[in-house]
């Protein structure tokens, strides 16, 4: 078993944890008291990860809702690219240019950065 110190993100807190493992599987999860904001402190939504990780009805893939209001399963390609389709539609209707100007700037500039790998 290995025990890995993490930090939540069920809220806007992120709580330290220490995570015990077996494999893939959660065996139990503590409050991190080195962690130096919540000290710590488990709260229940926290402390049930386990039930939220193994749960059965827990989504394993995307899932693409139909006109009649069942389920298809798509691949992780599609479904982010139904998901870009759609927030640029959002973004053209809610004042898009300039918000497609500024996503443009930002991969500009996030191309153009120096790596690791180049200096």
């Amino acid at each position: 078993m290995a025990i890995e110190q993490t930090a939540c993100i069920l809220c806007s807190r992120n709580c330290g944890l220490r995570v015990e493992t077996e494999g893939a599987q959660i065996k139990s999860v503590r409050g991190d008291d080195a962690h130096p904001l919540s000290k710590g402190y488990l709260c229940q939504k926290a402390a049930r990860l386990p039930y939220y990780q193994e749960h059965a009805d827990r989504l394993e893939h995307p899932l693409r809702r139909e006109p009649d209001g069942s389920f298809t399963r798509v691949s992780w390609s599609q479904a982010s690219a139904t998901s870009r389709s759609a927030c640029s539609r959002s973004a053209s209707a809610t004042g898009g240019a300039r918000s497609r100007s500024t996503a443009a700037a930002a991969r500009a500039t996030t191309s153009a950065a120096p790596t690791a790998d180049s200096s």
